[in-house]
């Protein structure tokens, strides 16, 4: 009889420590969340191509993307700088801001200065070091703030982290 409350306190112990030595999963970080952190930071352009042809006149352009995730509106605004010398005309306004993609668009697509007549819609991949985006302009490019000579066409960046 002994023998028997022994084993049950022991299975009692045993369980009570497996329920408590077990604790529950947090939720997984939102998309928006996950890719936020990838592409927040400066990014130095490594190439720039525009309808395949290289473009060597953006090697001192810099892209600094920043913002605060916020829960309540995940697919943002986000906040971007250029840097550094924009041939004139570019493809790239000195500043602005850019949302997320709708759900599970959010890992490849953003959407640039959305709402205003300068909306791009701009393809990324990112593993975290190194940044490709691609779009197309249909219109004027600009230099400082206002708009200037045409760019229109396909245009591939890619960028390293700094």
């Amino acid at each position: 009889m002994r023998f028997i409350k022994k084993s049950g306190l022991l299975l009692i112990l045993a369980a009570v420590m497996l329920a408590t030595s077990c604790k529950k999963d947090d939720a997984p970080d939102p998309t928006e969340k996950v890719q936020l952190d990838k592409l927040s930071g400066t990014w130095s352009v490594s190439s720039a191509e525009l309808d395949g042809t290289n473009r060597d006149d953006f090697s001192t352009m810099k892209l600094v993307i920043s913002g605060t995730f916020n829960s309540s509106t995940p697919e943002g605004p986000y906040q971007y700088v250029v840097n550094g010398t924009r041939p004139n005309p570019s493809p790239w306004p000195a500043s602005g801001s850019w949302i997320f993609g709708d759900g599970e668009a959010a890992k490849s697509i953003i959407i640039r200065d959305a709402g205003s007549v300068d909306e791009v819609q701009m393809t990324y991949s990112t593993d975290g070091t190194t940044l490709t985006v691609s779009f197309n302009v249909t219109g004027a490019g600009w230099t400082g703030s206002a708009r200037t000579e045409q760019v229109e066409g396909d245009w591939v960046f890619e960028f390293t982290l700094d």
